[in-house]
């Protein structure tokens, strides 16, 4: 883990860093239970069901940030 960055969020502790080359989010609570954890990853790393998805509906979209949980 590196270049971790942490700030409070809505009552969490919300933190960003790179684990394996790949960027994640963990939110934690309080007690430094983690609640959620996310991977930021590339488009074309989706399910195939869920890019024929975004380009059926969504033509023209450009997506800043695509992250699966973990």
């Amino acid at each position: 883990m590196k270049d971790a960055t942490w700030k409070k969020e809505e009552g969490m502790y919300k933190s960003k860093f790179t684990e394996n080359g790949k960027k994640v989010t963990v939110h934690m609570d309080k007690s430094g239970n983690e609640m959620e954890k996310g991977y930021y990853i590339e488009q074309s790393e989706l399910p195939q069901l869920a890019q024929d998805y975004l380009k059926k509906n969504c033509t023209g979209a450009k997506f800043e940030e695509v992250s699966k949980s973990g």
